[in-house]
């Protein structure tokens, strides 16, 4: 996801960091975690990873077979005061071990595509204007569409690389899955009105996903009350 900030949301960073704590066993919020990073807070802004727009199994990278270019969809950001114009993922890429069954491959792709939405939504895309239906149900899609309201009230949007997110174990049993996954933010930045918070906070989420309208959707997600940092995955 390329993004194109200026100076003064580099500035802007500097002003404040705002340290929370690890999560707990609640309804993971829209806008990921917290914490205080040993890194300067500029770079999260001022120097983004470059990022893929297709789903990590589409073999081309660049014009389709026919010659035309692949359309990426893009968006411009809001409440920032220098445009910054980002590349909306349809699904995030989740590496899937090589024994998993083609149940638990489905399952872990559909997070990935359930995630790419919940990415669009903290870039600060409408929720009206994302697909959560066919990604989430029940409490957890109830939960985006309260939290991206409460983002357009406090006028919150994140700026920075896309996430990376990591597979520590997934379970399927008939039309439930469960799994643990770690994501890594990227040190990505909370602009609130205008104050900014670096995202850095790399803990696990445990997912509940069930079987809708004949595919896999997200039904709940939480942070485990003993849930550790997971750096180490990343590195």
């Amino acid at each position: 996801m390329e993004m194109r900030t200026g100076a003064a949301v580099a500035a802007v960073v500097t002003l404040s960091v705002l340290v929370a704590g690890c999560g707990s066993d609640t309804e993971e919020p829209v806008g990921l975690g917290m914490a205080t990073p040993s890194a300067d807070p500029t770079s999260a802004v001022t120097e983004p990873a470059d990022v893929a727009a297709t789903p990590a199994d589409d073999p081309t990278d660049g014009p389709d077979p026919g010659g035309d270019e692949v359309p990426v969809a893009t968006f411009t950001q809001p409440y920032l005061p220098e445009e910054s114009v980002v590349e909306l993922r349809d699904e995030v890429p989740i590496e899937v071990p090589e024994d998993a069954t083609d149940d638990e491959t489905a399952v872990v792709r559909a997070y990935g595509q359930y995630y790419a939405v919940v990415e669009q939504v903290l870039k600060g895309v409408p929720f009206d204007d994302v697909d959560a239906a066919s990604v989430a149900t029940g409490e957890r899609r109830a939960n985006m569409r309260a939290d991206a309201e409460e983002a357009v009230e406090q006028e919150r949007v994140i700026v920075g690389p896309p996430v990376e997110i990591h597979l520590s174990s997934v379970e399927v049993d008939g039309d439930q899955a469960k799994l643990l996954t770690c994501l890594d933010p990227g040190e990505s930045v909370r602009i609130t009105s205008g104050e900014p918070t670096l995202v850095v906070e790399l803990i696990e989420y445990e997912t509940d996903l069930v079987v809708e309208d004949g595919r896999w959707k997200v039904a709940k997600t939480v942070t485990p009350q003993d849930a550790e940092p997971c750096e180490e995955v990343f590195e």
